[in-house]
């Protein structure tokens, strides 16, 4: 009969989970392009300039 591992093993995000909260920082969350945005409006707003320049528009659901 096999062992049973344990969730850390299998999976790098119970590792994650199970590993104390450090401080968020979402800067590197706010960054496109190497560039830092202010909030996520202003994110949304130059992916969606990105996507008109390359032809892309827009998918609205």
């Amino acid at each position: 009969m096999r062992r049973r591992r344990d969730p850390e093993q299998v999976d790098p995000i119970a590792v994650a989970a199970a590993t104390p909260d450090a401080p968020f920082d979402p800067c590197e969350l706010l960054t496109f392009d190497g560039v830092q945005c202010g909030s996520w409006e202003a994110l949304a707003a130059m992916q969606a300039a990105r996507r008109d320049q390359l032809g892309g528009g827009r998918v609205d659901a």
